[in-house]
């Protein structure tokens, strides 16, 4: 069976986030195994702490990756796919690896200087998303993926 891990900084909100979060991950279960796991989110205090947050938030969320996953991180620097390309890219890393982990970054992001840590960098969008909404993009992109991997009809 297929082990996906989403490590992501912070929790989400009890408000429709939790609500969109809570909806994907009961379209995916049934499809692999899920596991959402939450690093503690950095404090800034001023502008020259974002850095500092950011490199801490990124060791945190590297320590949590799991030894034998192939690791995404999601970075807007990352390879962007259409849903059927990387649909065809998870079937083909599935073929040696059973387990993926996808790693998004705190309000500010993965530390640039550790991006070469993770086994590919993938990009949601060009643009500039929160957080929390990519942990949904992120779901319901997985869901899509999946059932495309299994032909159901869902991804059309």
């Amino acid at each position: 069976m297929i082990h996906l891990r989403v490590i992501a900084v912070g929790k989400i909100p009890a408000d429709w986030r939790r609500d969109a979060l809570s909806h994907y991950v009961n379209l995916v279960s049934p499809l692999a195994k899920l596991e959402l796991i939450t690093v503690k989110e950095q404090r800034v205090r001023q502008e020259g702490d974002i850095k500092s947050a950011r490199t801490r938030e990124t060791e945190s969320l590297l320590d949590a990756l799991s030894d034998c996953a192939y690791s995404f991180g999601l970075d807007a620097t990352g390879k962007q796919y259409s849903t059927e390309v990387l649909a065809k890219r998870f079937q083909r890393i599935l073929e040696s690896k059973s387990d993926l982990d996808f790693v998004i970054g705190g309000a500010y992001g993965l530390d640039a200087s550790r991006l070469q840590d993770f086994d590919e960098v993938l990009s949601l969008s060009a643009m500039t998303l929160p957080h929390d909404l990519v942990r949904i993009v992120l779901l319901e992109q997985i869901y899509r993926v999946l059932t495309i991997i299994r032909g159901h009809p869902y991804h059309k």
